[in-house]
Order: structure tokens, then sequence, then C-alpha cells
């Protein structure tokens, strides 16, 4: 947990969130290059109308920080930044973006003193044009949006409210609501965005931790494989020595053992161990495909002596649950191809 009591993973995926957000966001310096030819525009258009001191010094600052952002964003493309870094690149976009902000609202201050409608309109349509576009172009990253669109048309809805003419109250108001409308905007399309991004970030996490799980069970299976295939002479040699005592006894090479019983148990021991040691030459069959060491041995099985191992086999258990265990099968082979 952290400090304000949020899971780290939740916190590491916030971080990621936000700056997958922000490179998205800074992908392309298409907004200062728009900037710039407002400023231009502005200059030109207003040459006759402000005094041209002020509105020299005005473009001269606003092209500095654009220019500043400029540097800024070929430094940042320039690199590969961790998430971390990112985030605080993005914040200190966010500034440089309100402070350029104030700067061009200050155009909207020079209303009261024109007298010409294009004039006033040119500075209405060009402040309201760039909050558009920086709503659309940077609500991937609301803090950004924020950071530009309340500094640039709070100083226009003043600007109308100080030039006190008819319907400017209005416009005002229009102006912040045109205000509210963008930030709602934004605030979706980051949504949206952040949304998408969220998703994204879990399906890596849980590919990267299904593909450490997938890769663990592979290692230990094949550990398993290679201590199975490697277990054959340890498990084979002492099964042999009790299939070949046991067949010693059930042949009585040594001399007659007394008790038929005894014979027939011998018997049952030797089958027993035949069978043992065939479904441990299974196993280590089976274990031998995962290491893909396995050959094929394709040949015919009489079915008939297959039943009656399994038969000697079962005997005893059914003996012990008195329960009556025949078997009938056919002298002739019955062939299992």
């Amino acid at each position: 947990m952290t400090a304000a009591g949020q899971p780290a993973e939740d916190r590491y995926e916030a971080e990621k969130v936000t700056a997958e957000a922000i490179r998205l966001w800074l992908k392309s310096p298409a907004s200062m290059i728009l900037t710039v030819f407002f400023i231009g525009a502005s200059v030109w258009f207003f040459w006759d109308s402000i005094p041209h001191f002020r509105l020299i010094a005005w473009s001269i600052c606003v092209t500095a920080l654009c220019l500043i952002r400029l540097l800024m964003w070929v430094y940042y493309s320039g690199r590969a930044w961790s998430d971390r870094k990112t985030v605080l690149w993005g914040r200190s976009f966010a500034v440089i973006l309100g402070v350029t902000g104030v700067a061009l609202g200050y155009i909207a201050t020079e209303m009261p003193g024109m007298t010409n409608m294009e004039e006033r309109m040119f500075v209405i349509m060009g402040i309201g044009g760039l909050s558009a576009g920086v709503a659309a172009m940077y609500g991937v990253y609301y803090p950004a949006v924020i950071a530009f669109l309340i500094p640039i048309l709070g100083i226009l809805a003043g600007a109308f409210l100080i030039h006190r003419s008819q319907g400017s109250d209005v416009l005002a108001i229009m102006t912040l609501v045109y205000l509210g409308s963008l930030l709602a905007a934004a605030r979706v399309l980051g949504d949206w965005v952040r949304n998408m991004f969220t998703l994204r970030v879990r399906n890596d996490r849980l590919t990267s931790e299904l593909t450490v799980a997938k890769d663990d069970a592979e290692a230990a299976n094949e550990a398993k494989s290679v201590i199975m295939a490697n277990m054959s002479h340890e498990l084979r040699t002492p099964l042999n020595a009790i299939i070949g005592f046991a067949e010693m006894l059930e042949r009585q090479v040594l001399g007659p053992i007394g008790n038929p019983r005894y014979v027939a148990y011998a018997h049952d021991v030797h089958m027993s161990g035949k069978h043992l040691l065939s479904l441990i030459n299974t196993i280590l069959d089976l274990a031998k495909t995962h290491l893909s060491r396995l050959e094929l041995d394709i040949e015919s099985v009489d079915v008939g002596v297959l039943l009656r191992e399994c038969f000697s086999v079962m005997r005893l258990q059914a003996e012990k649950a008195e329960l009556h265990f025949i078997i009938e099968a056919p002298d002739e082979k019955l062939i299992a191809k």
C-alpha cells in the first residue's frame, strides 16, 4: 500500500495510463505551428488598430513561449523516457501551455479599443478556434486542456464584461458556457482515452503474468519429465531382481519348494512384477514424449495373453475380497493391431 492507502499496483497502473496519454498528446507539434500562424495573422490584422509597441511585444512574447514549447518538445521526443519522467514532462508542458493561454488571451483585452466589428470578430473567432483545437488535440490529457482554456477564455469573458457594450454581458455568459462545453467534451475524450489505455495496460500485465505462469509450468513439467526419464535405472533394477527371483521360485530352479501354493504365489509375484514393470515403462515413455525422445515400436499384441496376465494380477485381490474372478479366453491367439 502507498502512503495514501492506494495499492501500489493501482498506483503503477494510473501512472502508466497517464504516461501513455501524455505520449499520445505530445506526438505532434501541430498546435505550436497553429499558434504561430495565429500570431502572424493577428499582427497583420491589427497593425493599424493596436499600438505597434504593444502588438510587437505581445507577438514576441507569445512566439518566445511557442519556441520554448518547441524546444522542450524536440528534447522530449528525441529520447525514451520512463513513465514517471513522462508524467513530469506532461506537467511541465501543461504549465508552459497555461502561460501561453494567458499570453494569447491578452489580445482580447484590446477589444474595448476596437471600433471595427471585423477586428472584434477576428479576436473572438481566433480565440474560439484555438480553444476548440486545443480541446480536440489535447483532450487526451485533461490537465493540459484546463491549463489553456480557463486563462484564455476567462480573459475573453472578462474583456466582454469590461467593454460594457450592448449585449456584452450575454457574450460573456456565452463565452463561459462555451468554456464549460469544451471542458466537458475534453473530459469525455480524456476518459475514453484513459479507459482505452487502462484496458491495454491491464491486458499487457495479464499477458505478462500468463507468460510467466506458462514458463514456470513448462519448466516444472520439463523438470518432472527429466527426473522421470532419468529414473529408469533406479526403478527397473530392483524390479527386475524381484521378477527374476520370483521366476526362479516359480520354476523351482534350486529344488522343489514343497507346497504347490508357494509356486502359484511365486507365479503371481512374477506376473505382478512384470505388470508393474510394464506400467513403469509406460510412465517413462510418457515422460520421454515431453522431451521428444520417444520412439514408437508398433507390433501385434496377443489379447488372450494380455487378459491372462491381468487375471494373474487381479486374482489375489479378488480372493481377499472373497470374490469369484473367472476368465474364459480362447486357446487361439486374439491379435489386436
